[in-house]
């Protein structure tokens, strides 16, 4: 008896160990996912939880009375609202329904997310594409609570990081420059030099060749202040060696000394970013929460050129390019009746990039009754093909009369647009 005892204790030991934690793959292979609607599950008792009270929640409402930017728009207009909603991004609070686990792939190190303990921002991943429209589909308007188990699949997906966490909050109005990684953030991609710093115009890869540690240098200390000394809020800041770092500048603060030299301790900015670290920080009705990345974090032009930063902005933001208005579209244009086929081979397109299209099946009441849903998984997708997404055998299900079919993508400006409304047929 003692032996069998001493057995089930040991297994008990090891059983936790066993437990796999997902990792992020170097780089996504595809830039879509496909996820379908989970099918609802026999009911079971549910463990009681007590959740904290999340008072800075994230709601459609919120993310709806965000203007949709447009060119009638000052220049100042157009900065604050990437800083503004990029300050949203960081500061709306939630908490997990469940312990939620992740591997920052890049440093391989492990986060443990806890139920019971309320957080700001989206996770930090080394890849990620995940931003606050897409987060809506796992997270509940009333109490903040967020269905990890779901959300976290593919952490991908859910969280994001530096480059990406910006791009959500740029591409509110820029869809000029080609974002990509953090590594392509040249000129000759659409980022644009701030100052009198320079560097070879045909670079497009800070990984292949020249990177901004060798721009630095190139250029020299007094050169870069001047070049940070020309920021201006919502521009940006990129830094690219054997790995890289992205952040928005939120304000600009430069002392120079009686000869007219910028002080570099002194001379600061004020930034935005997506980051590993968890800083304390209080919800606007004092409650404490953990916020994961800097809000309006100060850092030095000394430390700046320390770390081989250098400036950039974006054609719209200086009005080189104007705010385009939105434009998406569906492939097919043959009425307001689709076979599941042609369904099938039906792609969206915007001018902007695409977070998420949706497949949308209702009954006759008009009552949301199933989904599928093309993910996009790195920034400025803007075609979507819906056929990962359509099979024949579920989608046959939904010929009848009984039911409608919209598709809707979620698109960077903040805009949600049905491009198509109407029957499915065999």
């Amino acid at each position: 008896m003692k032996k069998t005892l001493a057995l089930l204790l040991c297994l008990a030991t090891l059983l936790p160990l066993c437990a796999c934690t997902a990792k992020l793959r170097e780089e996504p292979k595809s830039p879509e996912k496909v996820e379908t609607k989970p099918k609802e599950k026999e009911e079971t008792k549910p463990v009681e939880i007590t959740y904290p009270e999340v008072h800075d929640r994230l709601t459609r409402a919120k993310l709806e009375a965000f203007p949709i930017a447009n060119d009638n728009m000052t220049l100042e207009e157009k900065r604050q609202h990437c800083i503004d909603f990029f300050r949203f991004m960081k500061t709306f609070t939630w908490t997990p329904a469940e312990k939620y686990k992740y591997i920052i792939e890049s440093s391989g190190r492990e986060v443990v997310l806890l139920p019971g303990k309320i957080y700001g921002s989206l996770p930090y991943v080394s890849i990620g594409s995940g931003n606050v429209y897409r987060l809506l589909d796992y997270y509940d308007e009333e109490t903040g609570v967020v269905d990890v188990k779901k959300a976290g699949v593919d952490p991908i997906l859910f969280g994001n990081q530096c480059s990406i966490g910006a791009f959500w909050a740029w591409s509110r109005l820029c869809n000029k420059a080609n974002y990509t990684w953090t590594q392509n953030m040249t000129y000759a991609n659409g980022f644009l030099r701030v100052g009198p710093y320079t560097y070879d115009d045909t670079i497009e890869d800070f990984a292949r060749g020249v990177n901004t540690t060798h721009i630095c240098q190139a250029n020299g200390k007094e050169v870069m202040f001047e070049s940070y000394a020309a920021l201006q809020p919502a521009d940006g800041l990129v830094r690219y060696n054997s790995a890289g770092h992205v952040i928005m500048c939120s304000e600009v603060h430069v002392v120079r000394d009686s000869d007219g030299k910028i002080d570099g301790e002194k001379s600061y900015i004020l930034y935005i970013d997506q980051d590993s670290a968890f800083f304390d920080d209080k919800q606007s009705n004092g409650d404490a929460y953990l916020r994961q990345g800097n809000v309006d974090a100060k850092k030095t032009f000394e430390k700046m050129f320390s770390q081989s930063m250098i400036p950039f902005t974006l054609p719209e933001l200086i009005g080189i390019d104007p705010v385009e208005k939105s434009e998406t579209t569906f492939s097919f244009t043959e009425g307001d009746t689709i076979s599941v086929e042609q369904l099938k081979t039906a792609s969206v397109t915007s001018n902007y990039a695409i977070s998420d299209a949706y497949v949308v099946i209702l009954d006759a009441e008009g009552k949301e009754v199933d989904y599928k849903v093309v993910r996009t998984r790195r920034a400025s997708v803007k075609t979507v093909s819906l056929e990962k997404a359509i099979f024949p055998a579920s989608m046959n299900t939904y010929t009848t009369d009984q039911y409608t079919i919209r598709v809707d993508v979620q698109i960077s400006t903040g805009e949600r647009v049905t491009v198509f409304s109407g029957k499915l047929t065999k």
